[in-house]
């Protein structure tokens, strides 16, 4: 018989698994790090 797979709706278990969560906090890393060598002269 074949398994079949699906993909849960349910939230995920750990933040460190949400892909999306994880781009923005990094977005926002990046944007302070930036910001703070851009004013440097």
């Amino acid at each position: 018989m074949t398994e079949h797979l699906t993909i849960s709706n349910q939230p995920l278990e750990h933040p460190g698994m949400d892909f999306a969560l994880l781009r923005r906090e990094g977005i926002k890393h990046i944007e302070r790090l930036g910001g703070k060598l851009w004013l440097i002269d």
